[in-house]
């Protein structure tokens, strides 16, 4: 089985995330260590169908995790790569199939693959800066963009001080009673995936987090 490869891949993608989060801090991003950390946690994925496959008896050589945007899709891909996994599992096929999109709600499974193709086949991925302004209230409230929300906060005290009574929506201040903590506003500079809008720390490290738990499901089960 490759339990112990998968984990040897998780660990190095810890340390490769960790390099990238490095990097971003300077406002750099290496293009070539972030197409490497999306291939390897990739991997995982055909390690796990690999070794899926063995337990479902499967004679294919060659064969890729299943997934969909749709369920349809999602089916589609289960034929070619996994055909006798619904008729011998069906909790493994339950397992695949809650985190699909249609089902999870979450994209980081069709991102994750998109990416990677698109950096293998295509180009190393496209980023992109992003500026966004963040509030902090002393130790009671951080919040990191405020361009998309309603906040109300009033009658908050840290350390027997009473913080600044306030409304703002959308980042606009609509009132404000002044406290002896006051409002402060920052500045954070995100680097992305052009034409995704996605965050590439929180993305992998999320879908670091996800494959994790995608592993210990399908071991559980085939072990």
């Amino acid at each position: 089985m490759n339990l112990e490869d998968i984990n040897s891949v998780i660990e190095h993608s810890e340390m490769q995330i960790k390099e990238l989060a490095g990097s971003i801090e300077k406002n750099k991003i290496n293009k070539v260590l972030l197409k490497n950390t999306l291939e390897n946690l990739r991997s995982i994925l055909d390690y796990l169908a690999v070794d899926m496959s063995s337990y479902l008896n499967d004679s294919k050589e060659k064969l890729y995790f299943p997934y969909g945007r749709k369920e349809n899709h999602f089916k589609l891909s289960v034929k070619r790569n996994l055909p006798e996994l619904r008729q011998k599992s069906e909790e493994l096929y339950e397992v695949l199939e809650k985190r699909q999109p249609f089902k999870s709600k979450k994209s980081w499974l069709i991102d994750l693959c998109e990416l990677t193709n698109e950096a293998k086949h295509n180009n190393l991925n496209k980023t992109s800066k992003s500026t966004t302004t963040g509030l902090r209230v002393g130790n009671l409230l951080h919040v990191e963009d405020v361009s998309n929300v309603k906040i109300s906060a009033s009658n908050n005290y840290v350390n027997g001080k009473r913080c600044d009574d306030f409304e703002m929506d959308k980042g606009v201040i609509t009132s404000i009673n002044p406290g002896e903590i006051n409002l402060e506003f920052t500045s954070n500079e995100k680097i992305r995936f052009q034409g995704k809008e996605i965050e590439i720390i929180s993305f992998l490290e999320t879908t670091k987090d996800e494959l994790i738990d995608l592993k210990k499901e399908v071991y559980n089960l085939i072990s």
